[in-house]
């Protein structure tokens, strides 16, 4: 099975859920998605800190949107 871009992400965070995450996205479409729009966040959030001038809040407002997905991934994981 080959890791994808989502999966390594994830894996890098929690390394300590590491057996845990690689059982549940296998079996789980939520948590997959879950993984999607965490990778998707931390993409964009990347993109906006690479320009030279972010736009308003965007940055600010990614990065929260980033944190609270990491605490659903957590909590989803707790709750397994």
């Amino acid at each position: 099975m080959t890791l994808q871009k989502e999966l390594t992400k994830i894996l890098h965070l929690f390394p300590e859920y590491r057996s845990q995450i690689l059982r549940v996205y296998v079996s789980d479409s939520e948590f997959r998605q879950y993984c999607d729009e965490y990778s998707s966040a931390l993409d964009l959030l990347k993109a906006l800190e690479d320009e030279s001038k972010p736009e308003g809040g965007s940055e600010n407002e990614l990065g929260r949107l980033s944190r609270k997905l990491e605490n659903e991934l957590v909590e989803y994981l707790k709750g397994r």
